[in-house]
């Protein structure tokens, strides 16, 4: 288990002694135990406080020391957060309505429909995570008819904390557990440097960065009006709109995360091309990309799969003209191309789905950073 981790809020990098213990009743901080002689020692008897906690020393307070807030920013944090032997960090990057909060909710909700077969327990490490979840599950699976997920309020910045348990490697008396934080903020804010999103990237593991076929120049000249329409089309699209779009999102990321112009971004990057429901006309009809995911049916991450279906959408991009895959070359260490669909069927004119959503291979960028982590092993 590691000493250091970073908040997921000020995202600061910090020992975890760092983190001040505050009462559930009084809310007063608790005193931090005087350093000793053996520092391994005291460091023990703190990381035995925080786990467990104890009774308030307030005098007349019933309360014991089990909330946990950063003692950088203030912000309280999950009770267990100093427990994990990982801490996992994917950053969510796309133009405003390219769907990220509908592929974050997808996405999750397949991990926990397929827990048993790829062996993992997802729960939600506070409150506000939970109830994100749940409130766009309930519109996106139980409302489909009635309402649409909007977009995240510009300015604001969700820091969705979740708890990934490993039961592959679980044993009678133990079972391996993550910390997993899926950072999801408005496409709008990529017009301003903002210091939490500059910091978020910065310390992210993994960058998922999705793009719409819709403002592809490219993609949308082969599309017809109705199928436009129904993916939430932008008639003013153009060539040069598109690289501008491309470029611009690189630039943002190189920027914020201080990389010099000829250095490659070092984190995996997930090129993930979503609303594949809309392209399938375009794809031969043996593709692998609109097969059932082989990484979610076996358990593990595939690599002759992914290659095959990197592949597939290169050539896509290729023959439709939006020749992005030279910049992503020019600009990530590690990268690969994916193809999602969070509905897995085409929206109606209004947007509104006939049926639940029966998403298309949401699993694969997550399953690929997870193989990345070790802990998802290969085929």
């Amino acid at each position: 288990m590691s000493d250091y981790m970073i908040c997921p809020y000020c995202l600061r990098k910090m020992k975890k002694t760092d983190l001040k213990m505050v009462c559930n009743i009084c809310g007063k901080p608790q005193e931090k135990p005087k350093m000793g002689m053996n520092p391994f020692k005291n460091l023990g008897v703190i990381r035995k406080k925080i786990a467990g906690g104890n009774a308030c020393q307030t005098s007349g307070c019933l309360g014991n020391y089990v909330n946990v807030k950063c003692g950088m920013c203030g912000e309280e944090l999950p009770p267990d957060i100093a427990q994990y032997s990982r801490y996992l960090r994917l950053s969510l990057v796309g133009p405003s309505g390219v769907g990220k909060t509908v592929f974050i909710t997808t996405m999750l909700q397949e991990l926990r429909q397929n827990a048993r077969t790829l062996k993992f327990s997802l729960s939600a490490m506070n409150k506000e995570t939970s109830d994100y979840q749940s409130t766009n599950t309930e519109i996106l699976y139980d409302s489909y008819a009635k309402k649409i997920i909007g977009g995240t309020t510009t300015g604001q910045f969700k820091a969705l904390l979740w708890r990934l348990q490993d039961l592959n490697k679980m044993s009678s008396s133990y079972t391996p557990s993550y910390s997993l934080t899926i950072f999801d903020g408005a496409g709008e804010d990529q017009k301003v440097v903002n210091p939490i999103v500059c910091r978020y990237i910065v310390e992210s593991k993994m960058i998922m960065l999705l793009l719409d076929p819709t403002k592809l120049y490219g993609v949308c000249s082969r599309l017809d009006q109705d199928d436009f329409k129904r993916a939430g089309g932008n008639s003013e699209v153009t060539r040069a709109s598109t690289r501008q779009f491309v470029d611009g999102i690189i630039y943002y990321i190189k920027t914020l995360a201080g990389f010099k112009a000829d250095e490659k971004i070092t984190a995996p990057v997930a090129v993930v091309l979503g609303k594949m429901d809309v392209l399938k006309q375009f794809f031969p009809t043996n593709s692998i990309v609109f097969q059932e995911s082989g990484h979610v049916k076996s358990g593990h991450f595939i690599q002759r799969e992914a290659d095959a279906v990197h592949q597939e959408i290169w050539d896509f991009m290729e023959l439709c003209g939006d020749d992005l895959s030279a910049s992503f070359d020019a600009s990530f260490k590690n990268w690969k191309y994916f193809g999602i669909s969070s509905f897995g069927m085409r929206p109606q004119v209004n947007r509104m789905l006939q049926q639940p959503p029966q998403p298309m291979r949401v699993l694969d960028p997550l399953i690929w950073n997870l193989y990345l982590e070790g802990i998802v092993s290969g085929k």
